[in-house]
């Protein structure tokens, strides 16, 4: 079939695509899209093709039904809960607008639709495990992972040579951004990959060990190179998963380790060893990460973020059970003289002040539940470790940005469930054993 010999071209596109962002100046307020969304239509199109033709001729509609519906628990719940989410982004968009008395485009396009295209994207990966196409994916995602971090860590030591590169890869504060046009994404997409190829080295179901041994000294390099505070907190959140899961191979990783001095030590002295070889004024002063003032609260960026936990919260207690609804808070940041006005900057905190108790307890309920069926007990695919230290990554990227509306994050998190032991399917009627996951049970924590 057309669709068949099709599926492994558009998989491969799809696992680079996810890793291209650009910032569009749309209306009021910009829009980062992804090339991935150009993809996802011409997806959930082919997936919808398949279901139909899968389908009895006589009863097509109904039989694309049952295919979607053939779940037992907790397929059920999450399909509950992705409905109540999408329910509470509504509600919380007319509250929005009898707070400010628009429907303001980051309600409506940013926040509303980009959680429909989220939804989509996990659907997406969901049907592409079970299709049988997530290795050539994870394989050509990290390939493509490999290949920018080699490429932008280059231009980093390039710029601080005083050679001009391409200004995609670097930032104006000489922070690292990769193809994702921000440093915070491009650290949070690092992290994340570090983290997947670090559970992978174990049983090398992907790629082999030593090109992960270079992905891994490269993603730690340039997570430290992005200056991102909530990359870094994700990443040690997500090597602490993955090690008291007993899923880390001591010898790859500590070599992986050892490679990345070398790699840091390059990145932080270039520009003295190109000023001590011919001095330049014009070279650039600083490398970000080196600022002394990161960490402590004098910083812009974290004084930035102390004032917007303290005014976020500030909001919150105006409206505690349905919040003050999406889009309040940045036209409470343009009335308080901000320019350009800024969103909150914390998950949890944004669901909290925008779509109050009601929220916060719909969303934390939905991630409860997708950690319970990806918690690698015995007999759980090899896969669930590094999806449930994938889960830790972004609890705690999304401390510090708000990290929810990271597709690659979704399309990775329906592969997996598609593989997880613990959502098992049904056998639909008619159709071949040997084209369904194998599944087992597993031990869940109590």
């Amino acid at each position: 079939m057309l669709l068949d010999r099709a599926a492994p071209a558009g998989v491969v596109c799809l696992a680079i695509a996810l890793q291209i962002t650009a910032t569009l100046n749309i209306g009021a307020t910009p829009i980062r899209a992804s090339a991935a969304d150009l993809l996802l239509p011409i997806g959930l199109i082919a997936v919808a093709v398949q279901l139909w033709l899968a389908a009895p001729p006589a009863r097509r509609i109904a039989g694309m039904l049952s295919q979607l519906t053939a779940w037992r628990l907790p397929w059920q719940a999450l399909a509950a809960l992705a409905i109540a989410t999408t329910g509470v982004l509504v509600l919380a968009v007319f509250v929005g607008k009898a707070t400010t008395g628009v429907f303001s485009q980051w309600a409506v396009v940013n926040k509303l639709a980009g959680w429909g295209a989220l939804l989509g994207f996990a659907l997406l990966g969901y049907f592409i495990g079970r299709g049988h196409h997530a290795r050539l994916f994870l394989r050509a995602f990290f390939v493509c992972a490999i290949a920018v971090a080699g490429l932008t860590y280059l231009a980093h030591i390039l710029q601080t040579l005083g050679v001009s590169t391409a200004p995609v890869f670097i930032s104006n504060d000489t922070r690292v951004g990769g193809l994702m046009t921000n440093p915070t994404a491009f650290g949070y997409l690092a992290a994340l990959t570090v983290v997947l190829q670090l559970a992978d080295m174990q049983g090398q179901h992907f790629l082999p060990r030593r090109w992960h041994i270079i992905g891994v000294a490269l993603g730690l390099t340039l997570v430290l190179l992005t200056g991102s505070r909530s990359a870094w907190l994700g990443l040690g959140l997500g090597v602490l998963a993955l090690l008291l899961l007993r899923r880390l191979a001591s010898r790859p990783t500590l070599i992986a380790v050892v490679a990345t001095i070398p790699l840091v030590v390059v990145a932080f002295t270039s520009r003295d060893i190109a000023d001590a070889i011919a001095p330049d004024p014009d070279r650039r002063t600083m490398v970000y990460v080196l600022d002394i003032d990161l960490l402590s609260r004098g910083h812009v960026s974290v004084a930035s973020r102390l004032d917007q936990l303290s005014r976020g919260l500030e909001l919150w207690r105006s409206s505690p059970w349905l919040g003050i609804g999406l889009g309040s808070y940045i036209r409470d940041d343009a009335a308080r003289g901000h320019n350009p006005p800024q969103h909150l900057h914390n998950s949890a905190l944004w669901l909290l002040t925008e779509t109050g108790i009601l929220g916060a307890v719909v969303f934390g309920t939905l991630f409860v539940v997708l950690a319970w069926g990806l918690w690698p007990g015995d007999g759980a695919p090899p896969f669930s470790a590094a999806a449930f230290a994938m889960l830790m990554v972004f609890a705690g990227v999304s401390v510090g940005t708000e990290a929810l509306y990271q597709r690659h994050f979704w399309a990775i998190l329906g592969m997996a469930l598609a593989a997880s032991s613990a959502f098992p399917n049904r056998q639909p009627s008619g159709s071949s054993p040997s084209h369904q996951p194998e599944h087992r049970q597993v031990s869940r924590p109590r």
